[in-house]
């Protein structure tokens, strides 16, 4: 064995007893040199006491085995803090909540793999990777989404091509920011006719279908906009029609201008 290291052994090398090896001492951390024949009584020897089946080995002294530990192995797989695992790999973090890894199928997707937390309730609130993005769920139902294109998703189960996507309100205690930067832009010409695009709007009461929030509300319908300021709808892959609606402050902005030179020329 002189002068091999340990990583280039592919094969159990056979020891004499006048070969040196290393041993550390875990309690103070210092490495010491000694014989295969000092340390044949270690190596050949017998560990007393009783463990329990299913634990991973643990010592109560140096030669003792203690009768079980923290650590639990079945055919599901290994759990530290519990003899339940749920997940190949788990946790117990605290009572009733265990947390886990585990390469599964989950809701039709083969080899997707999670992280899972069980509540009290054994509710499994898992976080899932299926190979096209993260996924975050409260039992089997998805709330949030994070693909692997930059979109993020809440409360939406598809992707319907806006880089966030949200289903319900969104509430911002500062400004929304959009950037209108003129070195950003080109073909830049004013607004005229604006005050008739405003006359032929149609702005209306609704409310909303499939929604809890039955209130009524006030807007614009993206079809019918669409023919007066085509410049200010999408409509995304899912067929599914919006309005960038802020930006109809410009074309407000120049219609009283219009206005306001009809009022002084009269």
């Amino acid at each position: 064995m002189a002068n091999k290291k340990i990583s280039q052994l592919t094969t159990k090398p056979s020891l004499a007893g006048t070969d040196l090896i290393v041993v550390g001492d875990p309690a103070t951390g210092t490495l010491y040199k000694k014989l295969v024949s000092d340390l044949s009584s270690v190596i050949t020897g017998t560990i007393g006491g009783s463990g329990t089946g299913g634990f991973i080995a643990k010592f109560s002294n140096t030669t003792t085995l203690a009768s079980s530990s923290f650590i639990y192995e079945n055919t599901t797989g290994v759990m530290i803090g519990s003899q339940s695992p749920l997940y190949k790999f788990g946790v117990a973090t605290k009572t009733g909540v265990n947390g886990g890894f585990s390469y599964v199928s989950f809701l039709g997707t083969d080899n997707a793999l999670a992280i899972n937390a069980v509540n009290n309730s054994s509710a499994t609130i898992p976080m899932v990777f299926n190979g096209s993005g993260w996924g975050w769920y409260n039992g089997s139902t998805l709330k949030m989404q994070l693909l692997d294109n930059g979109h993020l998703l809440v409360g939406q189960g598809s992707d319907s091509s806006y880089t966030l996507d949200v289903l319900g309100t969104i509430r911002a205690t500062q400004d929304v920011v959009i950037t209108s930067d003129r070195r950003a832009k080109e073909n830049i010409t004013p607004i005229t006719g604006a005050l008739k695009k405003v006359l032929d709007l149609q702005g209306v009461y609704f409310t909303k279908k499939e929604s809890d929030d039955q209130r009524r509300q006030i807007g614009f319908i993206a079809q019918d906009t669409e023919v007066v300021v085509p410049e200010i709808v999408y409509k995304d892959q899912n067929d599914n029609y919006g309005l960038a609606i802020q930006n109809l402050t410009a074309l407000h902005n120049e219609a009283i201008k219009e206005l306001y030179t009809l009022v002084l020329n009269k």
